[in-house]
């Protein structure tokens, strides 16, 4: 059978970053728009979450060399209490992680509405997780698609969200990080391009957060996808690092990248958004982090 696959060539590296491999899948309407990414080592099964509030199951194989094997399997509808599937507008699902693996289940931030739900794998919901007041109502963020893009859980803190903009009250050159179980709040400056937002989380080897942002310019029709290190400290400041820039004038073939899942081993792998639009691309990215 051939490959549902294509490879495209890389030959890039960084001081900290080492590209291995990198794909693009043919995507359906219901498959398209894939937001983030969640790897259960233990079950080594990758999971997928899309704009439209459904989760993706694929079939994933790799090394250290190169991806084996990425193709679908199936989709699941996340469903509300009452086991039916998200409305139109309760649907916006951004961010992903793996909460346990036996038996499976996975956090899921929303934006428009923000919250964030626990789901199994057939899309059922477990639970509601409450949030921090600032983070509850829409009126806070700077618009209804600004809201919970990213979620990850920390070996030490829990489950941390952040928004892809900071909110209304603070500044607009700035990223925040919020414990949801806790009072912890965490700050640092976005990276210096225009528009600079936050799309995925993941944690490092080190305790430290990968942070993935994306910058736009609309104008000069210029993307910018960036990895950075970011350590959390006590007092809420972080220190951080770049570990990657890709720009798309330097010709590197990227696009929308918003998911992130670890799968060990210092490896990552990263996925873009296409817009459900024959435009762009379904993009995955296997990379290894070198401290």
């Amino acid at each position: 059978m051939a490959k549902a696959f294509t490879h495209h060539f890389v030959d890039w590296s960084f001081k900290n970053i080492q590209v291995i491999d990198l794909i693009s899948i043919p995507t359906t309407k219901n498959q398209a728009e894939i937001s983030d990414l969640s790897w259960d080592t233990e079950n080594k099964q990758l999971y997928g979450i899309t704009d439209k509030g459904r989760l993706i199951y694929f079939n994933f194989a790799f090394n250290q060399a190169k991806i084996n094997q990425l193709d679908i399997i199936k989709t699941v509808k996340l469903k509300n209490k009452k086991g039916q599937f998200l409305s139109k507008n309760k649907r916006d699902s951004e961010g992903m992680t793996g909460i346990n693996s036996s038996p499976p289940t996975v956090a899921v931030s929303f934006e428009r509405i923000p919250k964030v739900r626990i789901y199994n794998l057939d899309g059922e919901l477990q639970k509601n997780i409450k949030l921090p007041k600032m983070l509850r109502d829409i009126k806070h963020y700077r618009s209804a698609n600004r809201a919970l893009e990213a979620i990850i859980k920390h070996p030490k803190y829990g489950l941390i969200t952040a928004p892809e903009r900071s909110l209304k009250k603070d500044p607009v050159q700035d990223h925040h990080l919020y414990q949801i179980k806790g009072k912890k709040e965490w700050t640092f400056r976005a990276y210096p391009k225009k528009n600079s937002s936050i799309t995925a989380l993941e944690v490092l080897n080190n305790g430290h957060l990968l942070v993935l942002e994306r910058a736009v310019n609309k104008k000069a029709a210029e993307l910018f996808i960036i990895l950075r290190d970011v350590e959390l400290h006590k007092d809420g400041h972080c220190t951080v690092k770049v570990l990657a820039e890709f720009n798309s004038h330097d010709h590197w073939p990227i696009d929308n990248f918003e998911g992130l899942t670890a799968l060990g081993n210092n490896l990552y792998l990263m996925v873009s958004d296409n817009g459900n639009s024959s435009l762009q691309q379904t993009l995955f990215m296997l990379f290894k982090v070198t401290q």
